[in-house]
């Protein structure tokens, strides 16, 4: 035979035929031969596989396949080949390769329609977020639906030997399953295969309905307002269009303006210029409830089980159209909102009582003008936003201009503005910068800013305000009017300083920081310590200056030169010089009581000391001796001071 006569190609022609019975090995003879496959796109994806019992095959799962960036469950139809592992790529495979007639794929299709993904109540069995149940459901279902009809048709169908719903060659009814919830699977799987097998098709008649259209009678700022309620039946959504341009859905009360849901009600805007004409509405009602097609894929080794998808087109059918007349509106009414407001504010002093806590001004007489100049209307603010409504027209521009300030701020510069057209609302906001007054006390032995200084300001004889220094200048915001005249008075000097002469100013009405100094010239008391009689300075004499209650202000030992108080005694005050101990040889002096000058003229107090008196009588004519001996006793017992004003000015 032939056979004998070439050996090595009968091996060769026996190994094939076992390969090709044998589906667990690879089969690459088509590449080796040069047949292209496309391998394209679809990445194949394993979910899970159901750990508490099973409700499919050995090797049925429950697959996911990604297609074009979307995903759809995947459902393998043969059980003896090998379940797909997760990365393995799929291409398209022409159904017919499947062997299916038209009637299997009706049954497919009918299966799919009313199973996963398209919904999870399958027959009366409501698997809610379980989807890997109504997955499993759908797959048994398509497998019997499979089998069944391969039956049918006179073919074995042998990759799903273990399912024989009307066993017609000996083939056990076989039930899988025990795991949670497997009679219900079971249950919708059958009822599944019932449907596909009665051989009824599901219609879907998608209705819509629009039940009220409400068009405005007047104009307003957003336009021409329509109402509708959408209606649907057998449609999970639906689309509106308009035959006016311009025309928007700008609410949708369940769903998008895209996807409009049962029920919606739909609030549609016009442009005004709609008014008067007639507008066609068109709706069209959606559906995906539907298997529009069957897809198979499998991988090149054909080694493992093929899968097949449901893939859903959207339905769309324009269900109706309505045309109505936007009737013409009258007059579109000029709205304006006028608020006045402080340019900035608060103040680090003292808060404006003309400004209201949402920082709106009163006592402001504001105008509205036209053109021309005529005043249109005119009103005093009162801390409120003014609202003009049918005041002024639409379209039109007019002036704002303010004709007295309130209390404390400047006055505005006139301000133009336009009334929307589509009657809108215009808002006009005018901001008055408040007046800003700034006071400085200031001490004319070094600049420094004084604390302690008791400050009025009057307004002629009227107390405006009063404070009490407190070594930093001090800012009064919105307080004083603009172009008013004002008096700053010392009412008390801090302790060292005497009082300063009145200032009068004036407020600004420009709005910027107007600027006020007051100086307060120090006082000043020299102490000199002397001998009675040629005027002699004295050293080592312990002195003290007490205040009336008896404290210690300053203490020193004379030096031979004159003491200074400088800014350390009270403008006015009476003091107390002691003395707590006498230079050598010389009797301690009374105490002297002095006032402090009130200007700023310098104090000058002079104390003197006699000396001792003698310890022996002085030999000579007694009588003349005896009466100078009287006279210096005397002195020395009566120790005479004197205070005196040097009347000199001190430069500041």
């Amino acid at each position: 035979m032939k056979f004998r006569k070439q050996p090595a190609k009968a091996v060769m022609l026996v190994i094939c035929l076992l390969l090709s019975l044998f589906p667990g090995v690879p089969v690459r003879a088509a590449q080796e031969t040069g047949k292209a496959y496309t391998e394209t796109t679809p990445v194949y994806v394993l979910i899970k596989e159901e750990p508490a019992g099973r409700w499919l095959t050995r090797y049925n799962f429950i697959h996911n396949i990604v297609i074009n960036g979307t995903t759809f469950p995947a459902y393998c139809l043969e059980s003896m080949l090998k379940s797909p592992n997760d990365g393995v790529s799929y291409h398209t495979i022409d159904p017919s390769v499947m062997g299916y007639s038209e009637r299997m794929m009706t049954g497919m299709r009918e299966i799919l329609r009313n199973g996963y993904p398209y919904t999870t109540k399958i027959c009366g069995y409501d698997f809610g977020s379980d989807t890997v149940a109504a997955q499993a459901a759908t797959q048994i279902a398509a497998r019997m639906w499979a089998s069944y009809q391969k039956e049918q048709e006179g073919a074995s169908y042998l990759a799903f030997s273990f399912w024989n719903p009307e066993p017609k060659r000996g083939t056990p009814l076989v039930k899988m399953g025990t795991a949670d919830g497997a009679e219900e699977v079971w249950g919708a799987a059958t009822a599944l295969f019932q449907l596909a097998k009665s051989g009824a098709v599901t219609t879907i008649n998608a209705a819509f309905a629009m039940e009220r259209i409400v068009v405005p009678t007047e104009g307003t700022g957003d336009g021409i307002l329509v109402y509708l309620k959408v209606s649907l039946t057998n449609c999970e959504y639906a689309t509106l269009s308009f035959s006016i341009d311009g025309a928007q859905i700008v609410s949708v009360s369940k769903g998008t303006a895209q996807k409009i849901e049962e029920g919606a009600e739909v609030t549609v805007r016009l442009p005004a210029s709609a008014a008067g004409s007639e507008m066609t509405v068109m709706a069209s009602g959606y559906s995906t409830k539907a298997a529009s097609s069957l897809h198979f894929y499998q991988e090149d080794t054909r080694t493992m089980q093929r899968l097949f998808v449901g893939r859903t087109d959207r339905y769309g059918v324009t269900i109706t159209t309505k045309a109505f007349a936007i009737p013409t509106l009258p007059p579109v009414v000029g709205k304006v909102a006028v608020s006045k407001k402080a340019l900035t504010s608060g103040s680090s002093s003292a808060g404006s009582e003309n400004e209201s806590g949402n920082g709106e001004l009163a006592g402001a007489r504001l105008q509205i003008l036209d053109q021309s100049g005529n005043v249109v209307y005119e009103w005093v603010t009162d801390g409120k936003e003014r609202q003009l409504n049918g005041v002024l027209e639409a379209g039109k521009t007019y002036i704002l201009h303010e004709a007295e300030a309130p209390v404390g701020y400047t006055l505005a510069k006139d301000q133009t503005f336009t009334v929307h057209a589509d009657g809108s609302l215009s808002r006009v906001v005018m901001e008055d910068k408040p007046t800003r007054v700034e006071i400085s006390k200031k001490s004319a032995l070094d600049g420094s800013e004084l604390a302690g200084a008791r400050l009025q300001i009057y307004e002629g004889e009227k107390l405006i305000t009063e404070w009490v220094s407190d070594g930093r200048k001090k800012t009064f915001t919105g307080l004083l009017k603009a172009g008013g005249t004002y008096r700053l008075h010392e009412a008390e000097a801090p302790k060292g300083y005497v009082l300063a002469k009145d200032i009068t100013f004036s407020v600004g009405t420009d709005g910027e920081t107007d600027s006020v100094e007051m100086v307060d010239d120090y006082t000043r008391v020299v102490i000199s310590k002397r001998s009675y009689g040629s005027e002699e300075a004295l050293t080592g004499a312990s002195l003290q200056i007490l205040d009336s209650d008896g404290q210690v202000v300053d203490e020193w030992v004379s030096d031979g030169t004159e003491h200074e108080t400088v800014a350390m005694l009270t403008s006015g005050g009476c003091y107390t010089l002691h003395e707590t101990a006498a230079p050598e040889g010389y009797a301690i002096g009374d105490d002297v009581i002095f006032t402090v000058p009130r200007g700023a003229e310098t104090g000058e107090v002079v104390i003197y000391n006699a000396k001792m008196g003698l310890t022996s009588p002085i030999t000579g004519d007694s009588t003349g001796n005896y009466v100078l001996y009287g006279i210096f006793a005397f002195l020395a017992a009566f120790n005479t001071s004197a205070i005196r004003r040097r009347g000199r000015k001190r430069r500041s």
